[in-house]
């Protein structure tokens, strides 16, 4: 993929120089990456010297390169990628300077809002293009920091994941239900949206032995390897009820398809690593009216000591597959509460954090949501974005 410069196109009487961005090859009409070349056209049009258009479009550029090798499409990019494009590509692997991965995020920024504007994108996407680079790594382990996931925008309640279930755009009762299971792993497991599709995880033949394992011992959950980030391997304890999900519908919908991933295409191919997050973003636009009148009702009786813990509106229009993540691992604090187990060790196992103050991250957020003053108290710190 490269820019290519363009010069006298015709607009309203007068002749402008603009870039596109096309792909590797023999160069045709199909070449042209249409999404940026259309904003960078935008730009021309609007007066935009050609030194501003060429830095542009060597940002887009390199973008919509990065999204191409990992097959990811960039209306339903999620705040996780773009902070790994921002950190991991442009920080890390290209090692650019602070002001030039700012530049970056300039044109990231105003290419997603002039889409929407000019009608290529439904919907605006909220990120928040954070990224860590090594040297601010170095230094929050240094100062001993924890890391910054704010929780209190990230936590989606039973009602609100309810709302995302019942607004799922399926042509298919097959691939509802499949869709259905692919949130439902997330609330109740806590998987990556690339943990979710990974072909070396949730395999058809380990979960039938799983299951069978469990009937013998008169068990309704069952434990699953899961391979993560970094190739590292974990067991996720499935609950009874995000495991009597998955029984339906490999013994009804799937029980047709060959063994293989259980979260698959109609005929039991691979589906890709950003389904998982295509399918929240959907469910989230299409019921974002469900959501905002299930917030109104929740922050209406904030006062009410009993009520629990629900975002703002504005947090909810940010939400993202990982946000289920945050959640599980959060509840995950409560049920260790809830059975005396000790959440230091458990969260950390079930959710493969490397690190101590990850997993602190979610004891602090648990305890302010549900008033622990023992718990607070004990660990001597003020969730600053609480």
């Amino acid at each position: 993929m490269k820019k290519k410069f363009v010069k006298g196109v015709n607009w309203s009487g007068s002749m402008i120089n603009t870039y596109v961005i096309v792909n590797d090859g023999i160069l045709c009409e199909q070449s042209i990456v249409v999404a940026p070349s259309l904003y960078l056209l935008e730009k021309a049009k609007a007066g935009a010297s050609e030194k501003t258009l060429e830095s542009t479009a060597s940002d887009l550029c390199g973008y919509f390169k990065d999204l191409h090798a990992k097959e990811i499409d960039w209306r339903y990019v999620t705040d996780s990628q773009i902070s790994s494009y921002l950190g991991k590509t442009l920080r890390q692997k290209k090692i650019l300077s602070e002001n030039s991965i700012e530049r970056n995020i300039v044109s990231i920024k105003d290419f997603y809002k002039t889409a929407e504007n000019i009608g290529i994108l439904d919907t605006e996407i909220f990120l928040s293009y954070e990224y860590s680079s090594e040297s601010s790594s170095k230094q929050q382990e240094v100062r001993g920091a924890k890391p910054k996931l704010q929780l209190f925008r990230q936590y989606i309640h039973k009602e609100i994941f309810a709302n995302l279930l019942s607004s799922i755009k399926a042509k298919t009762p097959f691939v509802r239900e499949r869709d259905e299971l692919v949130l439902k792993i997330g609330f109740h497991c806590g998987l990556r949206s690339s943990e979710v599709t990974s072909p070396f995880n949730l395999n058809t033949k380990t979960i039938r032995k799983a299951l069978k394992e469990a009937m013998e011992r008169n068990e309704l959950g069952v434990t699953l390897p899961i391979i993560g980030k970094g190739n590292k391997l974990r067991y996720v304890d499935f609950n009874p009820e995000i495991t009597r999900a998955i029984k339906n519908f490999l013994e009804g919908r799937r029980s047709e398809i060959p063994d293989g991933h259980l979260i698959c295409s109609f005929n039991g191919g691979l589906l890709s690593e950003s389904h998982a997050s295509r399918v929240f973003k959907s469910a989230k636009d299409c019921g974002i009216a469900r959501i905002k009148k299930t917030v109104t009702k929740y922050n209406k009786a904030k006062n009410d000591l009993e009520s629990e813990y629900m975002i703002s509106f504005e947090s909810a229009k940010t939400l993202v597959f990982h946000s289920l993540r945050h959640t599980y691992a959060t509840n995950l604090v409560k049920h260790c509460y809830k059975l005396r187990i000790d959440p230091w060790v458990y969260v950390r196992d079930q959710m493969g954090h490397e690190k101590r103050e990850t997993t602190e991250s979610y004891i602090i957020f648990e305890a302010n949501i549900h008033a622990r003053d023992a718990i607070r108290t004990d660990l001597s710190i003020e969730d600053e974005n609480y």
